[in-house]
């Protein structure tokens, strides 16, 4: 169980944050190393609780249990979101149900076609929605 909450946090640390890719205005036009390092900086602002300069394990651990509480707090809504029968169960129909609504809801235009710009919209449109 622990491995498996230190791969989700580490999915979670990625260098680009949603914030950042979602700023790029299309996939052709991509990120540049100053909007990269201008974003790490506001990360490690964040990180650095105490404000010393300095990142220690502490802060980071911290960093992490809080990465791990959103994750567990979104997976648990999502749970329930799936459980449409409120049995304490998923069915294979529900959890595909699940998946179709999903891809429509990130299918924006109906088109039946998603690609990388219409999720990072959608991923960027659900953080703004969420509390910080």
């Amino acid at each position: 169980m622990i491995k498996i909450k230190f791969i989700f946090a580490i999915a979670l640390l990625c260098p680009m944050s949603t914030q950042v890719c979602a700023q790029t205005s299309n996939s052709k036009t991509g990120i540049t190393l100053e909007r990269i390092m201008k974003s790490g900086a506001k990360q490690f602002d964040k990180l650095d609780l105490n404000h010393d300069g300095v990142v220690d394990e502490a802060e980071w651990s911290a960093h992490v249990e809080e990465l791990v509480a959103k994750l567990r707090t979104s997976q648990s809504k999502r749970w329930e979101d799936m459980d449409s029968g409120k049995l304490k169960h998923i069915s294979k129909q529900e959890f595909l149900n699940s998946r179709a609504k999903w891809f429509a809801d990130v299918d924006t235009d109906g088109s039946g076609m998603i690609d990388s710009d219409k999720i990072r919209l959608y991923n960027y449109a659900r953080s703004k929605a969420a509390p910080e």
